[in-house]
């Protein structure tokens, strides 16, 4: 009975919000996904915008997708980085209130990019390390406004029931 209808009250109180939009991003490989030659890691990322009529009944507005392959090296965390990237790549339009990873490493490290892009110095975050050169397009898209100043992370692999759960539930 949760899927299909929302109540925003508990967040907005009496006034509910028309339209919403999530921006979801992930990554996927790693070590037990064949021989290491045949070995490819993939990313992937969706904003999907729902309408919310007077009564609370949700409907699917736009979905908007992103899949590519990652450049180098085949790990999880740069297929993670590079859904991150393509999230920005299709966040358009209305913006997005926040960018939902399964993966840590991004939400943790978006913190990281947010603290040091307030202070001025965002540049200094992951300027060395294997993973370089995806955070600094991952930055450049922060600076430009195409990824939201939140990342929430959210339980990866669940289960049917507890779809459409708030994470307090889970």
């Amino acid at each position: 009975e949760r899927i299909g209808k929302v109540d925003f009250t508990e967040h907005c109180g009496s006034q509910r919000e028309t339209e919403k939009s999530g921006l979801y991003s992930d990554g996927s490989g790693g070590a037990r996904n064949g021989p290491p030659c045949l070995r490819r890691a993939g990313a992937g990322a969706a904003k999907l915008s729902f309408g919310v009529d007077p009564e609370g009944n949700l409907s699917l507005k736009a979905i908007s997708v992103f899949g590519a392959g990652v450049p180098g090296n085949q790990t999880v965390p740069r297929a993670e980085l590079q859904g991150a990237i393509g999230a920005a790549a299709i966040n358009l339009g209305r913006p997005s209130e926040a960018l939902i990873a399964d993966a840590k490493y991004i939400t943790t490290g978006l913190q990281r990019v947010f603290a040091r892009l307030d202070l001025g110095e965002p540049e200094e975050v992951y300027q060395s390390g294997s993973n370089s050169d995806l955070w600094e397009q991952t930055i450049a898209a922060v600076k430009a406004g195409e990824l939201p100043r939140i990342a929430t992370k959210i339980k990866s692999h669940r289960k049917l029931s507890e779809v459409g759960a708030s994470p307090e539930e889970v």
